[in-house]
């Protein structure tokens, strides 16, 4: 009879330990599961603000677009190459400032070329 009441108990504490098992197994799996909603939404956040960020910049583009759209676009693209009436190489180039009409003013130091004679 002892051996039959061993048995019985070591059975006993053998479906313990598996339901044990089970549980921690259960738990793990759903402490897995929270991280990996934690993480899901972390990056979506980030992404949202990401996209925030760039609506931001674009409107922000937008606005220095409009603003530039006046004359000194214009005059800037009309001045892409300017020619000196001397024959040398551009020392400095010094901006002086930008008016309220968006023009640009700016003093060029030109090195000039020596002519052997």
């Amino acid at each position: 009879m002892g051996k039959l009441q061993t048995a019985k108990d070591n059975r006993k504490y053998q479906e313990y330990q598996a339901s044990v098992s089970e549980a921690q197994r259960i738990e793990q799996m759903n402490q897995s599961r929270l991280n990996y909603q934690r993480q899901l939404a972390e990056y979506e956040q980030r992404l949202a603000d990401r996209e925030f960020q760039v609506s931001q910049l674009q409107a922000r583009l937008n606005d220095v677009e409009n603003a530039l759209s006046g004359a000194a676009p214009r005059a800037i693209a009309s001045l892409s190459v300017v020619k000196a009436p001397y024959a040398g190489t551009v020392g400095r180039i010094r901006w002086l400032g930008q008016s309220s009409d968006g023009s640009l003013t700016a003093e060029v130091t030109l090195m000039v070329n020596k002519r052997e004679q």
